[in-house]
């Protein structure tokens, strides 16, 4: 069950090379704390997010979440880490940080793409798992019209996200998100579970969806 530590925020105005040497260093930070490489990302068709980056540290479960935490409150190299962050000079400003649990919906791939789309909603009052139910229908269409992996994850500790539900695309890049939408578009099954995501009727509400694309770092 991965648990992803995810931070948000945006880029200062010309202080994009400083921004991703300070990716790298918290990167490097975290894999000597024993964590898998973190994740870049920036949203690029995301509407009023449009150029938010998205620092993403996945942890196997919640208890490695937890002692990995702990691990990191009490590094020295962590703790100067965090302090500069703070500074009025740092290069980019944090706005969010949340917890996602995944939710198994069905089985990961494991895989990853250089795109992500995210797409984040709230089950209605008593619906979870028709919702549920609904996100792996939806899954599953994405990877057998050129999805990588689709995953599911609830957002625990994040403030008034606290209850929102993410389904996470992996795409190898633009071209295969596309394909994936027109599949929902023209093909009778992808058109029946977008029916039902938008109706009256639907178990969600739909709040916020992005595509993201992976920085190096």
């Amino acid at each position: 069950m991965t648990v992803i530590l995810s931070s948000t925020g945006k880029v200062k105005p010309g202080r994009y090379p400083e921004f991703l040497a300070q990716a790298s260093e918290a990167s490097k930070l975290y894999q000597r704390l024993g964590t898998r490489p973190p994740r870049l990302l920036t949203a690029g068709l995301a509407g009023e997010a449009f150029g938010e980056w998205t620092f993403a540290v996945e942890y196997d479960d919640l208890r490695s979440f937890g002692t990995t935490t702990d691990k990191y409150q009490a590094d020295s190299e962590a703790q100067a880490f965090m302090m500069k962050l703070q500074e009025e000079n740092n290069p980019s400003t944090i706005e969010r940080v949340s917890v996602l649990v995944e939710v198994p919906i069905r089985e990961s791939k494991g895989a990853r793409g250089r795109v992500v789309a995210v797409y984040a909603s709230k089950p209605q009052p008593g619906a979870l798992e028709p919702a549920l139910d609904l996100a792996a229908r939806a899954a599953v269409f994405a990877e057998r019209n050129g999805a990588l992996d689709a995953r599911m994850f609830s957002l625990i500790g994040s403030g008034s996200g606290t209850g929102i539900y993410l389904s996470m695309w992996e795409l190898e890049n633009v071209a295969s998100y596309v394909k994936v939408i027109e599949a929902f578009q023209t093909d009778k099954e992808g058109q029946a579970i977008a029916a039902e995501a938008s109706s009256s009727n639907s178990p969600v509400v739909n709040l916020f969806e992005a595509v993201y694309s992976e920085i190096p770092i």
